[in-house]
């Protein structure tokens, strides 16, 4: 897939357990060219910091 040039808001909303198992998914898109934009929810942002 070839996302060159294209540009992708990344939302990751609800428990920060799965962020771990939507990074891969975020990578494969950045490997595959895109530029993405992480968007995190509060409730993902309190549990990170």
């Amino acid at each position: 897939m070839d996302l060159n040039g294209k540009r992708i808001s990344f939302g990751v909303t609800g428990s920060f357990c799965t962020i771990g198992e939507v990074l891969p998914a975020m990578q494969a898109l950045i490997e595959a060219g895109a530029q993405v934009f992480p968007i995190f929810s509060p409730a993902v942002g309190h549990a990170l910091f």
